[in-house]
């Protein structure tokens, strides 16, 4: 056995022999000498039990447990009477063996709980070691993330910044009275500078919703009206495909007022209605709105959108709604798109306690459709402020721009030009300053990555200007990043409007128009 274990190394024969000879004795004291069960057989018994098991491992370990005790147990039960139970004699106390199994055992009691400990302690740091990995990989999934963000709003500015210069540049051209061709192509270019946007603006808001950052606006609006101009917009698209385009209002909507995110609700049909005039080739687009309760002041409001395109698939129909993904690379190849509207519509349904749902049946088409609690608003007579703004003069105003972009200045210069409203252009936030301190402006449109001094700064030093009423002057922000960051800054209560790039020239009207409307007032984002 000793050249085996010191020349072969034969760990597992060596244990097993010497396990076999434990048995054995354990055996012949019961066998051979029916005296009882010895104190020094149950030593054997732990003895071969600890052994087996560090030695041979679990399998040979249980299985040498059962070939030792089994024997014990049985004598118990058939030799119960008349038997001295673990009994030890004189001799047996005196001898060599008695006192080396008692060690051996004692030893073995010692290991066992030192390894238990041992592991007990090695899977405390292992799970503290895995806590602090666990910790770092977060923070450094949270700089990531940051990282992310912070390239998303640089590369929104860099992207914006060119585009606004394409849209503005082409509203002066169409206003300019251009032969029939002109307008053609002017027309052209403008649509594709529009759906280059419109990426943008998907990939932006995605990450928004995304990283949690958007939260939902509460405004007094009319459904009704929404939905009237959300149909309008698609008008003309439906009839060049000629398609049966149909809006059902419910009639109990007529002048019902709610209070919401106008702008998110817009969002969602925008991209249901886009996607359905999209894949639809034939047959009708069909967008419906309607109460389905009221519970006290508060009412549901279901809105759907049908079609009768190619329908998808069942096994498709949860893809469609992850980012980045089509119902197949055929629909990608024939209709493009960055599949972003979907993920965006349910991630906005589910900001508003929603879900969407879908109903499609491939050949026959898809309803898409979803429903919201809303607050009821205080009912507002009718107004007509609207169109008297329109008919509001502008050529009183004198307007400061403040944009260090010689090509956006350029734009600015001729649209305010068409508009026949006095102007000033600066190039950073102190000329901005300086000119504000030295003249009256009726309204200020400040640009925010400007040298020298940006637009937050500037801002912050108008408003601490001794003069009361250039220090309230009308701050309309130009911001081609993302106006999440606006609203994270610490300027934002400061400012009374934010008009993002690109803009149309529209939207510079209305902002225009809000203001000489005495409809003013700090942070008017729409």
């Amino acid at each position: 056995m000793l050249y085996l274990l010191l020349f072969k190394r034969a760990w597992r024969l060596v244990g097993h022999v010497f396990l076999w000879c434990l048995l054995s004795v354990v055996i012949s004291n019961m066998i051979i000498y029916r005296n009882g069960v010895s104190l020094l057989t149950i030593q054997y018994c732990l003895l071969i039990v600890s052994g087996a098991f560090y030695v041979l491992g679990v399998r040979w370990g249980i299985i040498y447990a059962l070939l030792s005790i089994l024997p014990v147990v049985g004598y118990l039960l058939l030799w119960r009477t008349g038997t001295r139970f673990f009994f030890v004699t004189t001799s047996e106390v005196s001898s060599a063996g008695f006192f080396l199994v008692l060690v051996t055992n004692f030893v073995m009691l010692v290991l066992i709980h030192y390894h238990v400990f041992k592991s007990f302690y090695h899977i405390q740091e292992q799970q503290k070691t895995n806590q602090a990995r666990l910790l770092a990989a977060i923070l450094t999934a949270g700089d990531a993330a940051r990282s992310r963000n912070d390239f998303l709003s640089s590369i929104s500015h860099e992207l914006r910044t060119p585009l606004n210069a394409v849209i503005g540049m082409t509203n002066v051209l169409l206003l300019s009275s251009p032969r029939k061709d002109q307008e053609e192509n002017l027309s052209i270019l403008q649509f594709s500078a529009e759906s280059l946007l419109a990426l943008i603006n998907d990939l932006l808001d995605f990450n928004k919703i995304d990283a949690g950052k958007v939260e939902l606006e509460t405004r007094a609006f009319q459904p009704a009206h929404l939905m009237e101009d959300i149909y309008e917009s698609f008008a003309i698209k439906a009839s060049e495909k000629h398609l049966a385009y149909e809006l059902e209002m419910d009639p109990a909507l007529k002048d019902v007022q709610i209070m919401g995110d106008q702008t998110r609700l817009m969002q969602m049909l925008v991209n249901l209605i886009s996607n359905a005039l999209k894949f639809t080739t034939e047959g009708r687009v069909n967008v419906k709105a309607s109460v389905v309760r009221e519970e006290g002041n508060r009412i549901v409001l279901r809105f759907a959108v049908s079609d009768t395109g190619p329908g998808i698939p069942v096994n498709k129909q949860q893809v469609i709604f992850e980012p980045f993904m089509q119902a197949s690379p055929t629909v990608l190849r024939q209709h493009g798109g960055t599949g972003l509207g979907l993920p965006i519509v349910k991630r906005l349904a589910e900001l508003h306690d929603s879900k969407i749902e879908l109903n499609s049946t491939p050949g026959k088409g898809s309803v898409f459709s979803f429903e919201i609690s809303y607050e009821r608003a205080v009912a507002l007579a009718p107004s007509t402020v609207s169109a008297a703004i329109q008919e509001l003069p502008t050529h009183n105003l004198r307007v400061l721009v403040a944009e260090d972009n010689e090509v956006n200045a350029v734009v600015m210069k001729k649209i305010l030009e068409k508009l026949g409203i006095t102007h000033t252009i600066v190039g950073n936030g102190l000329e901005a300053l300086t000119a504000i301190e030295q003249q009256q402006y009726s309204i200020v449109f400040m640009d925010i990555h400007m040298p020298v001094m940006d637009g937050l700064e500037a801002i912050r030093r108008i408003r601490e200007l001794p003069d009361p009423v250039k220090a309230s002057i009308h701050i309309i922000v130009l911001s081609a990043s993302d106006e999440g960051s606006i609203r994270d800054s610490d300027v934002y209560p400061l400012i009374n409007d934010i008009l993002p790039k690109p803009f149309s020239l529209q939207h510079l009207q209305d902002k225009l128009n809000h203001y000489i409307g005495g409809q003013g007032g700090r942070r008017d984002h729409t």
